[in-house]
């Protein structure tokens, strides 16, 4: 919806249309696994071409904030400099299954991913409106539905590979401005993060 409120009249959303149109119309379908399967470099092709459509036309919109944050090694104690945010846009996490997909007999959830974002917008932009229910609930497409987004670490690394992630621009004493009130005490320190972070905010207690 984002990348679609973005798309006016003008050539950009033709093109990206006709790049949507070229994939779209290939299915007759949309919950036949085996037909997505078929075509799933053809939809992958046409979601490539419009999102660089788009991005190329400095039209994409940021969309997501992740944070990020270091420890001295493995340990629980955070790094001096330790915190930052990576800024996603909208045609940056569509990229994301496009990226990771490949020609498999089988729909992998980016696969599906692809799929759906090819149906969505280009309905969206050709009709007005796309059905909810039956893209997001419907293609499930023999698959799991869940973590359709989740990256390790070891492919999230080369969207995140930049000098601030080695060496984030805020100092861990911000902390104490972040949380207050106690805060710390309502984590459940299983997470290395939570149990960096009751380490440090204890730290702090205690020192002053």
């Amino acid at each position: 919806m984002s990348v679609a409120a973005s798309l006016s009249n003008g050539s950009i959303r033709r093109n990206v249309m006709a790049s949507l149109r070229a994939g779209y119309n290939l299915i007759n379908n949309w919950d036949n696994a085996t037909e997505i399967a078929q075509n799933a470099k053809h939809l992958r092709s046409a979601l490539d071409e419009a999102l660089q459509a788009v991005a190329t036309g400095g039209l994409q919109r940021p969309f997501l904030i992740q944070p990020l944050w270091r420890t001295v090694g493995q340990s629980f104690e955070l790094a001096d400099n330790c915190f930052d945010v990576f800024v996603w846009s909208d045609v940056a996490v569509m990229r994301l299954p496009v990226d990771q997909s490949d020609d498999t007999a089988t729909v992998s959830r980016p696969i599906r991913e692809v799929a759906r974002h090819v149906r969505a917008l280009y309905e969206v932009l050709s009709q007005g409106d796309y059905n909810y229910e039956s893209i997001y609930k419907g293609m499930a497409l023999g698959s799991q539905t869940d973590k359709a987004f989740s990256l390790n670490g070891s492919k999230s690394i080369r969207y995140l590979a930049h000098p601030h992630l080695r060496q984030p621009r805020l100092p861990r004493n911000v902390l104490s401005d972040l949380i207050t009130g106690g805060g710390e005490l309502e984590l459940r320190p299983e997470r290395r993060f939570d149990a960096a972070v009751v380490t440090y905010m204890m730290q702090e207690g205690a020192s002053s």
